[in-house]
C-alpha cells in the first residue's frame, strides 16, 4: 500500500510541476515584460538513458521477477518552446528473482515498449544549469518470454509511462540528469502461463489479480539542435 501511495505522489509532482512552473514564468513576464529574453528554444530534441526497475504490481511480477536493466530512446519536436512531442521505444528485461527448485530454470521476461510520449521542460535559460523535464509516453508493448517451461506466445498490451528529470547543463546543447519512471502495463502476469507455478515458488490464486507495473531510476542524456527563435 505504501509503494502505491508513494507512486500516486510522484505522478501528481510530474503533473504539479509543470502547471506551476508556467504560471510562474507568465507572472514573470507579466510583471517584467521580459521574462523570457534569455530562455533559449531549440526545435529538436533527442534523449536516451537507462534505468534499474523494480516490479511493484502484481504479487505473482513481484514474486518471480526483478528488474535486470531499461533502456529508452527518444525523438522530440517542439510545439511550442517549452512542449514537445515525439517518438520514443524501451527495452525491459525482467529474469527470476531467485533460484528456484531447478537451477537450469532461468525464466527472462522482455517487454519493448513503443510509442507517442508528450513532455515540458522548464525553462532553458542560460543563467540557469539546471533543468526540469517532465513527460508522459503511451503506447503499445511486445511482451516476449524466454526459457519458459510451457509454449508461451508473446503478449502485445497497452502501456503507460511517466518520466520526470533533473538535469544539468553540460554543453550549451547538452544536459545530463537523474530521472525516476513508473510504466504501466495493461497486463496481468500469471506464473501459470509459463508453466512456473510448482517449480519452488509458492503463489496462490490472488497473486496474478492486478495488471503490472513497475518503478525504475537512472540517468539520462538530452541534446538540443536546431535553435529557433527565443
Amino acid at each position: 500500500m505504501i509503494r502505491i501511495i508513494n507512486v500516486y505522489i510522484i505522478v501528481c509532482s510530474a503533473f504539479l510541476y509543470p502547471v506551476i512552473s508556467f504560471a510562474q514564468q507568465n507572472i514573470n513576464e507579466a510583471a517584467g515584460g521580459n521574462g523570457t529574453t534569455n530562455d533559449v528554444f531549440y526545435k529538436y530534441n533527442v534523449q536516451g538513458g537507462a534505468e534499474i526497475t523494480y516490479p511493484i504490481t502484481n504479487t505473482a511480477m513481484v514474486k518471480t521477477f526483478v528488474g535486470i536493466y531499461s533502456v529508452n530512446a527518444s525523438f522530440d519536436f517542439s510545439i511550442l518552446k517549452r512542449l514537445y512531442v515525439g517518438p520514443e521505444v524501451f527495452d525491459n528485461e525482467f529474469a527470476i528473482a531467485a533460484n528456484p527448485r531447478y537451477f537450469s530454470l532461468n525464466p527472462r521476461m522482455f517487454d519493448y515498449m513503443g510509442g507517442l510520449r508528450i513532455g515540458y521542460h522548464s525553462s532553458n535559460d542560460k543563467s540557469n544549469d539546471f533543468m526540469f523535464n517532465a513527460s508522459f509516453t503511451g503506447g503499445m508493448s511486445h511482451i516476449v518470454f524466454t526459457n519458459y517451461l510451457i509454449p508461451a506466445a508473446p503478449q502485445d498490451k497497452p502501456f503507460g509511462t511517466m518520466f520526470i528529470m533533473e538535469s544539468y547543463r553540460f554543453t550549451d546543447q547538452c544536459w545530463i540528469g537523474l530521472d525516476i519512471s513508473y510504466t504501466y502495463l495493461n497486463y496481468a502476469f500469471d506464473p501459470n502461463y509459463i508453466g512456473i507455478e510448482n517449480s519452488g515458488f509458492t503463489y496462490y490464486p490472488s497473486d496474478s489479480k492486478g495488471n503490472v507495473s513497475f518503478i525504475g531510476w537512472g540517468f539520462q542524456v538530452l541534446y538540443s539542435f536546431s535553435k529557433g527563435k527565443n
